[in-house]
């Protein structure tokens, strides 16, 4: 399986960005974030695309 977290969290390093930086400009709340981290949840992937969509 995919590590999605694995991948967020190698490109929020790479560009120098904390996890208060990815929420602002993903709008993903923080705390969703926090708590992926701190449970090692998988972020839901349908939530994820359409967030990558309305960034693009």
């Amino acid at each position: 399986m995919f590590d999605v977290l694995g991948k967020i969290t190698s490109l929020r390093e790479e560009r120098g960005w904390t996890t208060y930086r990815l929420s602002k400009l993903s709008g993903i709340p923080q705390s969703t974030i926090s708590t992926w981290y701190r449970k090692n949840l998988m972020p839901p992937i349908d939530k994820l695309l359409r967030k990558q969509s309305e960034l693009v």
